[in-house]
């Protein structure tokens, strides 16, 4: 019996290398980083199986995407290289008129965060990775709530690291008042379902609001990051 689990893992040990080095060829990724892996599942498939199985495959395929066409007939000026640079991607035309203003302190982006999301009319679309289990966190989802209760289409992009807790917390109630809560790759996915992996995570903090207003840098949403009052061990 010793013998035939033996050879039945060997068998399989086997049969994962091959699996798994065909994927390594597969993903067309640079020479010297193929080659690692190769040998890594090749030699000791024990640790270079379930190192790729985690985190060895390629990132993001490539998809095919729509191009975002400019607003209006704005034409590139011959000096514009900036412009160039955004037609030939599909970015469209850049606008004049656009102002930014820069937030001194978590305190000050606190308080802008509320009041944009207090004006809300439209539309909200927030992207963090981290919404902290505190005051802060709260505040925000509470602002959120109550702006897809008055009718504001609200959606959430949460990253699938850290979603968990604030699935429970934040996902219902939105739900329950027609707003919605993504997530962004799951922490862990099977090789071959999805584009993502375990170490590609989404560490934008957007918020978006109507459309017309954008909050964005590396503040995610916790009280290490922003909030009313000030913190000396914030960020």
């Amino acid at each position: 019996m010793h013998w035939w689990f033996g050879h039945f893992g060997t068998v399989l040990g086997v049969a994962l290398a091959l699996v798994f080095a065909a994927l390594v060829v597969r993903d067309r990724r640079p020479t010297g980083s193929t080659a690692a892996w190769l040998l890594a599942i090749t030699l000791v498939p024990w640790l270079g199986v379930p190192l790729y199985f985690f985190f060895g495959g390629r990132k993001l395929r490539r998809a095919r995407r729509k191009p975002v066409l400019p607003r209006g007939k704005a034409e590139v000026r011959p000096d514009g290289a900036v412009e160039r640079v955004l037609a030939a991607t599909g970015a469209g035309i850049p606008e004049t008129g656009h102002a930014i203003a820069w937030h001194a302190n978590g305190e000050v982006a606190f308080a802008e965060l509320c009041a944009l999301l207090d004006g809300a009319q439209r539309s909200i679309r927030i992207a963090t990775f981290v919404l902290g289990d505190d005051g802060v966190a709260d505040a925000i989802i509470d602002r959120l709530v109550a702006r897809a209760a008055a009718g504001v289409k609200v959606e959430l992009l949460l990253d699938g690291m850290l979603v968990n807790r604030s699935r429970k917390r934040a996902g219902r109630r939105l739900a329950a008042h027609g707003g919605k809560l993504a997530v962004f790759e799951p922490l862990f996915r099977l090789p071959g379902r999805g584009r993502g992996r375990t170490n590609l995570r989404n560490h934008r903090k957007i918020v978006v609001v109507d459309g017309e207003v954008a909050l964005l840098g590396g503040r995610n949403i916790a009280t290490e990051y922003m909030g009313p009052e000030p913190a000396p061990d914030r960020w």
